[in-house]
């Protein structure tokens, strides 16, 4: 190997030709890795198409997202409903959460309840604080009379 033509990787310090290492995004700038550190360490993000170090990876919806592009980045969001970050094309926009929500939450595939599983829960306690209302109407009219029957018995002895 010549001299000039060669440069040491930065992650291994392994001797390697200049034109065989690949720039990796490190998080505080670029280092140069040979293949080797790139295959083990490294992922090329769907979205800039850098090589970054895992240290910097996401999976969101299926894909290698970088830090910089998940962060940077207007095509993310978080969802309002579940916490998890998507691509704003798996999201739609509820004015009911004020914001983003992911297409799992908003079809009831996800593991959070649905708006409708929620919308019939809320039913479901209101239907259930009316009778129970009802049955405090019930209890209070027998404890009345309960009341006058025990006057009654002691003025009668």
């Amino acid at each position: 190997m010549e001299m000039k033509n060669c440069a040491k990787c930065a992650k291994c310090g392994k001797a390697c030709y200049r034109d065989d290492l690949v720039s990796v995004y490190v998080g505080h700038g670029w280092e140069d890795w040979c293949q080797d550190c790139c295959d083990d360490s490294a992922f090329e993000c769907e979205h800039c198409g850098d090589m970054t170090s895992n240290g910097y990876h996401n999976r969101v919806d299926d894909c290698d997202i970088c830090d910089d592009c998940l962060n940077n980045n207007s095509d993310y969001a978080e969802c309002e409903r579940c916490g998890e970050i998507h691509h704003v094309d798996n999201m739609e926009y509820s004015d009911r959460f004020g914001g983003y929500v992911c297409d799992d939450c908003r079809t009831g595939t996800s593991d959070s309840q649905s708006p409708q599983q929620e919308d019939n829960f809320h039913a479901r306690v209101q239907a259930l604080r009316s009778r129970n209302e009802k049955q405090n109407g019930d209890c209070m009219e027998i404890l009345t009379m309960l009341v006058i029957l025990a006057v009654l018995f002691s003025i009668s002895f």
